[in-house]
């Protein structure tokens, strides 16, 4: 029985760039290699589900929870796109040191279909 091993080269050091989400994923889903997991919050796929290729799971405003049996098309965005670095250099510090979002759970039920360029966002 063959195993199939991670890549050993990689095209960006573990420190540069967002954060990766954890992913926790059904072993009967489907998930494309070139699906953008991103944000310090849990991404939860089901069973069954299919994600194609160039698919974004953005988890900076809460978790991300898909449902079993769900299709989620090429190129759609799921969850808040990642905080702008413009932001940090606004000129009061008071804005940035107070929590303006809470959390919260994006939630996908079972069976649904994403179109292609759909964008869920959270709340």
């Amino acid at each position: 029985m063959a195993t199939l091993k991670p890549p050993t080269n990689t095209h960006r050091s573990s420190s540069s760039g967002p954060p990766k989400a954890l992913l926790k994923a059904d072993s009967t889903s489907t998930i494309a290699d070139n699906v953008v997991f991103q944000g310090p919050y849990p991404v939860t796929i089901g069973a069954g589900t299919v994600i194609h290729p160039r698919a974004k799971f953005y988890t900076y405003e809460g978790p991300i929870v898909v449902g079993d049996g769900c299709i989620i098309c090429e190129k759609a965005v799921i969850g808040a796109a990642p905080p702008s670095s413009s932001r940090s250099s606004s000129p009061s510090p008071s804005r940035d040191t107070e929590p303006t979002r809470k959390e919260s759970t994006t939630r996908i039920s079972y069976f649904v279909t994403i179109g292609p360029s759909s964008v869920i966002e959270p709340g």
